[in-house]
């Protein structure tokens, strides 16, 4: 903690907007630990508006450059002269960039702003971007010349880490592996089991409580997770739920309808008390196609609940589930919903201690990644 006699450092944190997403929960709960270590805090946000805002701590400034006709990643690309003149009027301000486009964004004003200090925050391989669409193709260059220039880089994951190094050439020193913080201790403890849903009831007779989390998108494949679900209902006595809305939700409920076993899916929608629904289940999944890191694994397993989750090609959930350690539960290969639902059926099957669980999540505590955070911030200051 910061004493009397420092100085308490000023942190900008930029992300697009306040929409729901796993980019705003790494950034809110970093600023509630950046806070309790001293350092003072600022929100920059491309459309100060959505779900999240309400969950940004009390006492940040929060600064919105009101892009909101603008998608995605060009809400922080149509602010860039919004932000030069933030980093200007603000010499003494260290700007946290969160993933994605904000980082190559703050590298760029870098260079005209070069006693400025900035960090960016990368949650995937830089390769992925290389081998994508001629946007990501084009980030992935521009990256590679301007991360150089940033203060510091900080990779969620060891993939992401290695290959900053190897790719981009940013310096060993400057690159440093410290986990999502997404883990609140008290949170999780206080968070009470949810009874009220109906499936929760059919536990007396044995059924088992599946639930995955997420927007209703491609990325997360939900569609191959109802599949896989069919052939797994065949076999035990199981139910699903989704938890989380988005533009594919009329498609899988269509998906839910053609089941014969629709009654036994629950495409919920979204809810603020995922712990709730974590600490009642039997065991979480993660289906997804593409998945930067994977931060509600971690929420799960701090809940004490096996994991089934997909090896997407960024390494995060790899990395999150120890290699696919079958203590925490199994890994399996995207897209393919038959090695999903063997995979889910071999975690029913298979005995798992909650307190291993939780204890592989206390590496991805709010606390424990703030200080680390913290003493990059306080060494740059």
């Amino acid at each position: 903690m910061i004493t009397k006699n420092e100085i308490q450092p000023n942190v900008a944190m930029l992300m697009q907007s306040g929409e729901a997403g796993g980019v705003q929960r790494v950034m809110i709960n970093l600023a509630h630990g950046l806070q309790a270590e001293g350092i003072n805090i600022s929100f920059l946000i491309g459309d100060a508006r959505g779900d999240m805002m309400h969950e940004i701590p009390g006492g940040c400034e929060v600064v919105d450059f009101h892009k909101q006709k603008y998608r995605g990643d060009l809400k922080i690309f149509a602010a860039v002269w919004n932000i030069y003149c933030y980093m200007r009027k603000h010499p003494d301000t260290i700007i946290l960039a969160a993933p994605g486009l904000a980082g190559t964004i703050v590298a760029f004003i870098k260079l005209f702003c070069w006693h400025k200090r900035a960090l960016a925050i990368v949650d995937n391989r830089c390769t992925l971007l290389k081998d994508g669409t001629i946007y990501h193709t084009l980030t992935y260059y521009c990256n590679k010349l301007l991360f150089r220039f940033l203060d510091g880089v900080i990779a969620a994951h060891t993939m992401a880490y290695n290959e900053q190094i190897k790719f981009y050439h940013v310096g060993k020193a400057k690159v440093h592996k410290i986990y999502h913080p997404l883990v609140d201790p008290e949170k999780v403890q206080a968070a009470i089991p949810e009874t009220d849903h109906r499936f929760f009831k059919d536990k007396a007779n044995g059924a088992k409580i599946l639930l995955a989390v997420g927007r209703l998108v491609p990325e997360k494949d939900f569609s191959t997770l109802l599949k896989a679900f069919e052939l797994v209902r065949k076999q035990t006595n199981s139910r699903l739920i989704i938890l989380g809305d988005g533009p594919l939700r009329g498609t899988l409920e269509k998906l839910r309808l053609d089941s014969q076993f629709s009654n036994d899916i629950d495409l919920y929608g979204y809810t603020d008390k995922v712990l709730n629904f974590m600490k009642s289940s039997d065991m979480f999944i993660l289906s997804s196609k593409e998945e930067a890191f994977g931060n509600v694994l971690i929420e799960a397993m701090s809940c004490g609940i096996p994991c089934v989750a997909t090896d997407c090609a960024s390494g995060g959930p790899k990395d999150i589930m120890d290699g696919g350690n079958s203590k925490y539960g199994a890994l399996c290969s995207c897209e393919d919903p038959q090695e999903l639902a063997e995979a889910i059926l071999q975690t029913l099957d298979t005995p798992h201690d909650s307190a291993i669980l939780q204890k592989r999540a206390e590496l991805f505590s709010i606390s424990y990644s703030s200080r680390e955070y913290s003493n990059i911030i306080k060494n740059l200051k």
